[in-house]
């Protein structure tokens, strides 16, 4: 018998060096995140595929690795942790008012468009439930500055709305299949797929063009303001993101914040602010995050959330390899006969700091 010496897809092994930087990019994360109240939890890697269905609007199928239990019910391997998070705590922590909840874990996703994207993908991140709103955002922000900045590279942070393009687009007479053809062209940075035989409202193709490249300091704040114009809903949004960003800038953190109105998240349970995080030598986010207030909606409850998730795959790539250091270290033969001495050897090594290795 022989077997493939290939892994599936999307998925690696890693070795040694590869597997050290991992670790360590997660254990500083989650330090930080302790160190700033937040408490561990972790979710199965298999969940029920109703948790993640159309219907809710969490993931599209076509992105879920899926496979079915012993009664024939489909289940999926965890490709979003927020969703399950919410499960467990409506489930078990539902008396609970307010939680600051951190996470450590791998989630998993197919990506048909995007055959040499990663499908299995390290991720440490944060929840908040309950609380003051405004409270809640400032302190979910201050958490993803100091992750970024713990890391140790150049970082900024883009922060905006989920709710602007709707709000923007609303009084044009768009229909369901237009407004989601328009949030999926943003999205995926392609709105010049939107001018081959469109014929959606040119004042929304207009909005569509011009709101993904609204991203910078107050400027970029003041021509979506001219974009809202007459829109008072819009500018309270634009208002609120315009506090949001004025209390970091004012505390110091002027360049590492800015605004990108153009955030269309591609998971659609988001309902107040969106934001996202990059670093250097990553050409993609690698912190993504925003609020969701109605997600516990679907498991009975109606509770205020926010969050965010770090890519710690992608982040441990931009790092070289980080050699071993050998440290004061012991070897020892191991044979039937040593075992009483090695074993004294180990104990001893575990009260002065060195290493132990025992030779094969």
């Amino acid at each position: 018998m022989s077997f493939s010496n290939i892994t599936p897809e999307g998925t690696r092994d890693l070795i040694f060096e590869e597997y050290d930087r991992i670790k360590s990019l997660e254990d500083l994360l989650c330090n930080n995140f302790e160190m700033l109240g937040f408490l561990p939890i972790q979710t199965p890697n298999i969940e029920f595929y109703d948790l993640f269905d159309s219907e809710r609007k969490y993931i599209t199928q076509e992105n879920m690795l899926k496979t079915s239990d012993l009664d024939g019910r489909i289940l999926v391997l965890r490709p979003d942790s927020t969703a399950p998070i919410a499960r467990a705590v409506s489930a078990k922590l539902k008396n609970e008012d307010k939680l600051k909840i951190y996470y450590n874990q791998m989630v998993y996703k197919q990506h048909p468009n995007y055959r040499a994207m990663n499908t299995e993908e390290h991720q440490s991140g944060i929840e908040i439930i309950g609380g003051d709103g405004e409270k809640a955002d400032l302190c979910a922000l201050l958490t993803a500055f100091q992750s970024l900045k713990a890391i140790g590279k150049s970082f900024k942070i883009e922060i905006g709305h989920s709710g602007l393009l709707r709000l923007l687009l609303e009084d044009l007479g768009l229909s369901d299949n237009e407004y989601m053809r328009i949030k999926n062209s943003i999205a995926s940075l392609n709105t010049a797929a939107l001018d081959f035989g469109s014929t959606i409202n040119p004042k929304a193709l207009e909005i569509a063009r011009i709101l993904p490249i609204l991203c910078g300091g107050p400027e970029a704040l003041e021509k979506a303001r001219l974009l809202a114009q007459g829109k008072e809903k819009a500018q309270k949004l634009l208002d609120y993101i315009e506090k949001l960003y004025n209390a970091f800038s004012d505390a110091g953190y002027s360049d590492y914040i800015m605004y990108d109105m153009g955030i269309v998240q591609k998971i659609d349970y988001y309902t107040g602010i969106v934001f996202r995080g990059y670093i250097d030598g990553v050409g993609n986010a690698v912190l993504s995050g925003g609020r969701y207030d109605s997600l516990y909606d679907c498991f009975g409850q109606h509770r205020i959330a926010c969050g965010f998730a770090i890519n710690v795959s992608a982040v441990a790539d931009t790092f070289s390899i980080i050699e071993r250091t050998p440290g004061k270290s012991a070897s020892i033969s191991c044979d039937g006969n040593s075992i009483a001495n090695i074993t004294k050897e180990i104990e001893d090594a575990a009260t002065q700091g060195f290493k132990i290795n025992i030779e094969i």
